[in-house]
């Protein structure tokens, strides 16, 4: 048990020993830094910081790392149009699939379907939302939210996701 365990943490050891070069200036450094726009290693003198973005309770972008310096611009570029289209999906009107009333032409004609399942309906419901925002659409034809269940365990919940059409 011991050989194993002085093993394991001699392969953890080397690895963080090991070092990698910068995609862009060739330094050597330990932490790696992948750019979401290129996918090339970055060091931290060749690039900034990214975070994480929640903006009016939506998760915009899950990416943490570093930019490089030549798609940082771009980078936050996106990420404002991002940012703008979750302000503007609490604007997005929605028509249910069983509405008798007048309803819309849609916009793009393309249907949209939020990509993961959340524990939440209302949820689904915004993220169908802010994605209707994201194509420029003023609303949603269509809208159903689809339960699913899930389970952890013995546990089981629903989870939702929605479709519709812009």
């Amino acid at each position: 048990m011991n050989r194993l365990l002085v093993l394991l943490l001699g392969g953890l050891a080397g690895a963080y020993a090991a070092k990698e070069r910068c995609g862009k200036c060739s330094a050597k450094f330990r932490l790696l830094g992948e750019c979401p726009v290129c996918e090339r290693h970055v060091c931290s003198s060749c690039g900034s910081k990214v975070r994480p973005i929640r903006s009016h309770k939506i998760d915009i972008s899950y990416f943490e790392g570093t930019c490089c310096s030549d798609h940082y611009a771009e980078w936050n570029e996106e990420m404002e149009l991002c940012r703008k289209a979750a302000m503007n999906a609490s604007y997005v009107e929605v028509y249910p699939k069983n509405y008798r009333g007048r309803v819309p032409e849609p916009q793009v004609g393309v249907v949209i379907e939020t990509e993961a399942p959340v524990k939440d309906r209302d949820a689904a419901e915004l993220r169908l939302k802010y994605l209707a925002a994201l194509e420029g659409a003023e609303h949603i034809t269509e809208f159903e939210c689809i339960r699913h269940t899930a389970q952890d365990g013995n546990y089981k919940y629903a989870t939702w996701t929605a479709v519709g059409v812009i």
